[in-house]
């Protein structure tokens, strides 16, 4: 399973604003749609890289990354290990993120580094915008520590990502 990245292209002299969506598998880029807001016109665009790719996995889930790009992922497979994991970030998130780091992705689902570190980036911009603000510093941390520029080009340090959960209580 791979993310989808989708980033705001401005308007230019020759093109209108657009939005690029894009992958490790492909990208596309669509001209943006007045009628939809900043949020609809990412999905539009996830959706349509998605339906290019053949990847038809379930519910999109949206999230943001701190430079203003939207990350969008599949539902389906995260959720195989534990359903229940989407309680509240005390009780359930942090302990997912966790023991998801601790299995290394060895959850009898197909996880690569890049995955789960995009996953990772996904529930910190949640847990920011719900105003956990120490949770999402140390689910970025984590993720930077497996994967820390969204390829992977560097072995992930699973030790340092897991040494950034003891400090959060669950």
């Amino acid at each position: 399973m791979q993310a989808i990245q989708v980033k705001f292209l401005g308007p230019t002299n020759v093109r209108g604003s657009r939005y690029k969506a894009w992958a490790q598998a492909g990208s596309v880029t669509l001209s943006s749609d007045h009628a939809l807001n900043p949020s609809g016109n990412a999905r539009k665009a996830a959706e349509a890289l998605a339906t290019k790719l053949g990847w038809t996995y379930g519910e999109l889930i949206e999230g943001g990354l701190p430079n203003g790009d939207y990350v969008f992922t599949f539902n389906h497979s995260l959720n195989r290990v534990d359903r229940k994991a989407r309680l509240n970030w005390q009780d359930g998130e942090v302990v997912y993120c966790c023991k998801l780091v601790e299995s290394r992705g060895n959850d009898n689902v197909s996880h690569d580094p890049v995955t789960i570190a995009n996953y990772l980036r996904l529930q910190a911009s949640s847990a920011y915008r719900d105003g956990e603000i120490d949770i999402a510093a140390r689910l970025g941390e984590a993720a930077t520590a497996i994967n820390h520029d969204g390829r992977s080009k560097h072995a992930p340090d699973w030790n340092r990502a897991l040494a950034v959960f003891d400090g959060i209580e669950a």
